[in-house]
C-alpha cells in the first residue's frame, strides 16, 4: 500500500487516494498566478485585471478621433463602411469628441438640462458634399450640446437654436 501525498490516507494508487487531493496537491504546488490590475496608458483609469486592452473607452474614442477620422472625406468613410449607420455612428463619435474636448459645459443650451445630453450637428451631416472633410463636418462652430426633447425638435424642424457663438 502507498499513501496518499496529500492526506497521508493508505491508497493502492501510487501517488493520491482520490482526484481531490491530486488537485489540491498541484494547487499547494504550483498555484495560480494572481492577475495585476492593469491602467489605461493615456488617462490612468483602472481597466480591471483580466484584460487585454490598453486603453479605456474615452481614450480610445479620442485616439481614434485624433488619428485618421478628421482627414478622411465623407465620401471616403462612406465607401469603407457598409451600412448608413456603420459611417454615421464614427462621424458622430467625433462629434462628440471635439466637443468634449473643447471643455464646454455638458448641459442642453436652451434648457440647461445635464443629466443627458446629445451632440447636435447645427448643419445637417447629410447637406455635406460627400468630398466635405470629417473635420469640416465636426467643426466646433457646427456642434452644440442638446437634451434629447430639444435635439428631437430641432432635428423636425420645430424648434430653432439660438444663436451662441
Amino acid at each position: 500500500m502507498n499513501n496518499c501525498k496529500q492526506c497521508g490516507e493508505e491508497t493502492t494508487n501510487p501517488s493520491f487516494c482520490n482526484r481531490s487531493c491530486s488537485a489540491s496537491y498541484g494547487n499547494i504546488k504550483s498555484p495560480k498566478r494572481k492577475a495585476k490590475e492593469k491602467f489605461c496608458l493615456d488617462c490612468g483609469t483602472s481597466l480591471g485585471k483580466r484584460t487585454q486592452l490598453q486603453y479605456c473607452l474615452p481614450c480610445r474614442r479620442g485616439r481614434r478621433a485624433k488619428s485618421v477620422l478628421p482627414h478622411t472625406t465623407k465620401g471616403e468613410l462612406k465607401s469603407k463602411r457598409s451600412h448608413y449607420q456603420s459611417w454615421r455612428s464614427c462621424v458622430s463619435n467625433h462629434a462628440r469628441a471635439v466637443l468634449g474636448e473643447s471643455g464646454q459645459d455638458k448641459q442642453c443650451i436652451i434648457c440647461g438640462y445635464d443629466v443627458y445630453v446629445e451632440v447636435c450637428h447645427i448643419n445637417a451631416v447629410n447637406g455635406f458634399p460627400d468630398d466635405a472633410m470629417i473635420s469640416e463636418i465636426n467643426e466646433l462652430s457646427n456642434l452644440i450640446y442638446l437634451c434629447r426633447n430639444h435635439h428631437w425638435g430641432f432635428d423636425n424642424g420645430i424648434l430653432d437654436i439660438p444663436d451662441t457663438k
